[in-house]
């Protein structure tokens, strides 16, 4: 409750809508459980859109080993000390004034996991992550490196958001525009724009390189074999 109050100042306070990542109690109501979320908090403090995380990473945040739990607890964590994920049923967008697609943590590194979450107005991508678990920042680099690549593919600004890792701000074209250092506090500002291209326009271009190309190919082909055949070679 004490931080739901101060999520809620900061944003009448600021008059902005907030989105940010959240552990929220499990639907389940169990005690062993809990939600990886990302929230919209609109200006007045009400919330207005959830999302719930669908992947959770095996042996840590869920129990995806029956056969090999107990011997992963003992390695990995504390059964009675750390709940597992709920995992949320919806592939969906966050929507508030506009459309959000939200990937939490390592579920960036899924494509198909972020197209589904993309709907036809999404503006921008988000990545939420809390990589205080990881000593060095290589994690984090590998998380902006995947991605960038869900930029690229999508045609959409990726931000990230990531406490104790890097968080970054990515282009359409996998460029890091911003970004602050390994586990550091700050504030990032950057312009995010939605994307102007036709992704019809994209993808009519590349069916006429990959038409383009099977033409040369096949050209090239016939070209060389009638040569062998000039030549008095069979044909390969």
């Amino acid at each position: 409750p004490e931080l739901g109050g101060r999520i809620v100042t900061r944003a009448t306070d600021s008059g902005s809508a907030l989105v940010l990542g959240a552990v929220r109690r499990a639907e389940a109501n169990r005690s062993n459980q809990y939600r990886n979320s990302v929230l919209w908090v609109g200006p007045g403090g009400e919330l207005v859109d959830a999302f719930d995380k669908t992947v959770a990473v095996p042996g840590i945040e869920a129990g995806a080993f029956p056969v090999l739990q107990p011997g992963l607890d003992a390695v990995l964590v504390s059964q009675s000390a750390t709940p597992r994920v709920e995992l949320g049923q919806r592939e969906k967008d966050l929507r508030g004034s506009f459309s959000i697609a939200p990937a939490v943590c390592f579920e960036v590194i899924y494509p198909g996991l972020v197209a589904a979450r993309r709907a036809p107005d999404t503006r921008v991508l988000v990545n939420f992550a809390n990589d205080r678990w990881a000593r060095r920042e290589t994690a984090s680099r590998q998380q902006i490196a995947y991605g960038s690549f869900r930029a690229i593919e999508q045609r959409l600004w990726l931000v990230r958001a990531a406490g104790g890792g890097i968080s970054a701000v990515v282009d359409p074209w996998g460029r890091v525009v911003e970004q602050l250092e390994f586990d550091r506090e700050g504030t990032l500002v950057a312009e995010v724009r939605p994307w102007a291209g036709s992704r019809g326009a994209e993808r009519a271009a590349l069916g006429g390189l990959l038409l383009g190309g099977c033409g040369l190919g096949f050209g090239l082909g016939r070209w060389l074999e009638r040569r062998g055949a000039a030549r008095g070679r069979p044909p390969s």
